[in-house]
C-alpha cells in the first residue's frame, strides 16, 4: 500500500482521520477527495466543540425568545455531514476479534443444535 501524505490544510482532527484511514486501506482520487472533505469536516465539528466549552446551552433569539445555541446547531450539522462523508466511503469495518468470533461460532453451533432437535421431534 503506498503511503498518501496528509494534506497541509488539514487540522489535528482532520490529520489523524486522514491518518487511521489512509493506513488501513487504499483509496482512488476520487475516494482521497471525499476523505479530504471528511477531514475538514471532523476539524470543523472539534472548533465548535471547542467554541462551545464554557457556554451556555441556550441563547436569546431576535425576538427575545429562548433558543438552542446556535453553534450547537452548526455542530449538529457538521457532525451529519462528517458521518455522510464517511459512510460514502464505504470503509470497511475492522475484522471482528478473536472473541466475537468464538462466541458467533458458539451460538451457531448452539442454532443448529436446537433445530437439529426440533426437527428430530418432528416440529419445526
Amino acid at each position: 500500500m503506498s503511503r498518501v501524505d496528509v494534506p497541509n490544510d488539514l487540522g489535528a482532527d482532520g490529520a489523524a482521520l486522514w491518518t487511521s484511514v489512509t493506513a488501513e486501506i487504499e483509496l482512488n482520487p476520487s475516494e482521497l477527495e471525499q476523505l479530504r472533505a471528511a477531514c475538514r469536516a471532523a476539524d470543523m465539528v472539534a472548533e465548535l466543540t471547542a467554541a462551545l466549552v464554557g457556554e451556555p446551552m441556550t441563547a436569546r433569539g431576535s425576538m427575545g425568545q429562548l433558543i438552542t445555541h446556535p453553534l450547537i446547531q452548526e455542530r449538529r450539522m457538521w457532525d451529519a455531514q462528517l458521518g455522510t462523508l464517511l459512510r460514502g466511503l464505504k470503509i470497511p469495518d475492522k475484522p471482528d476479534s478473536e472473541i466475537d468470533l468464538a462466541r458467533k461460532r458458539n451460538r451457531s453451533e448452539q442454532n443448529r443444535a436446537n433445530v437439529s432437535v426440533r426437527y428430530k421431534r418432528g416440529g419445526i
